[in-house]
């Protein structure tokens, strides 16, 4: 009887024109890059982001490959889940295959604090901090980071290097172009697409590059495209 009463309800009210509440739509986005290699392409970094309501999930995925002669030199391979909850982490779970040494992260919120186990041993961060993943545009106003594969505190100064046009895909777009100096030595541009290009030099001549790909798209994930 009672299910019934809801039932007649819920009719009567929808022919009134009465507004019902619904449940918040769950959004998802991509960002896919292009790896390379002074020039030469050798992998991909690909995050899938899910939000539902004020929580988002990420699903990040690195694979790379430098191959000699035919021959791999180097393989690299990192897959890392975040929680985000108000705009604040409150889990991270990561794994790295570094040619052949493994790393592994855990990350937890415990009220005010981050609790971080990773390489050398288990640290507490304060609990607003941001990994080392790079697809929220605000970590630029940040001073310090989580590296997602060590589990290190990381620090460095960001500053604004000026506005560039990145291509994507066949898009040209306008973007900003931050250099972070410190423990992070990086370049970074995001528009108002999200984040658009990275670039770094490790070894001294090693030149990698990413490039965004077209079929990346966060537009619905205001975290992903906001300061």
């Amino acid at each position: 009887m009672l299910s019934m009463d809801r039932r007649r309800f819920v009719a009567g009210a929808a022919a009134a024109g009465v507004l019902l509440p619904q449940a918040a739509r769950a959004e998802s986005g991509l960002l896919a890059f292009d790896v390379s290699r002074n020039g030469s392409k050798i992998g991909t970094h690909t995050i899938r982001l899910r939000q539902d309501g004020d929580r988002v999930e990420t699903d990040i995925a690195i694979d790379l490959e430098v191959r000699l002669a035919f021959i791999t030199a180097y393989r690299y391979t990192h897959r890392n889940h975040e929680v985000y909850v108000a705009d604040r982490l409150v889990s991270m779970q990561s794994w790295t295959d570094d040619n052949g040494t493994r790393y592994e992260v855990d990350a937890r919120n415990q009220g005010d604090r981050l609790v971080v186990t990773g390489t050398d041993g288990t640290k507490e961060l304060p609990a607003g901090i941001l990994p080392t993943t790079y697809w929220k545009p605000r970590m630029v106003q940040d001073g310090a980071w989580i590296n997602t594969q060590h589990g290190r505190l990381v620090e460095g100064r960001s500053e604004l290097v000026g506005e560039e046009l990145v291509e994507v895909g066949s898009q040209v777009v306008p973007s900003e172009h931050w250099a972070i100096r410190g423990d992070v030595n990086l370049d970074l541009w995001y528009g108002d697409i999200g984040w658009t290009q990275l670039a770094f030099t490790i070894r001294g001549d090693n030149h990698i590059r990413y490039t965004r790909r077209p079929e990346s798209d966060v537009a619905s994930l205001p975290q992903a495209v906001r300061a």
